[in-house]
């Protein structure tokens, strides 16, 4: 079931664990496809949304660029007259 399922770059699928053998096992299992480019240990923003399909309940992931081009982590600094640097 999931093994047939193809993400593109960005994106992922988390299906309902119909295996699931305790209460400890996940409820969701799937994959999602890291782009190129992503470094190792970066922190990435998801996005999920429920969708029932043939296979069952799924959540559909992808990852969520345009928080971070709305919120830049550096905040341009105002600089004043009396910052001049001389």
């Amino acid at each position: 079931m999931a093994d047939d399922f193809r993400n593109r770059p960005g994106q992922g699928v988390l299906f309902t664990n119909k295996t699931k053998g305790s209460e400890r096992a996940p409820d969701f299992k799937g994959t999602l496809h890291i782009p190129e480019g992503t470094v190792v240990g970066q922190h990435v923003k998801i996005a999920g949304w429920k969708r029932q399909t043939a296979h069952g309940d799924l959540i559909s992931l992808q990852i969520d660029n345009r928080t971070a081009e709305k919120y830049p982590r550096e905040v341009p600094q105002k600089r004043g007259p009396s910052d001049v640097p001389f």
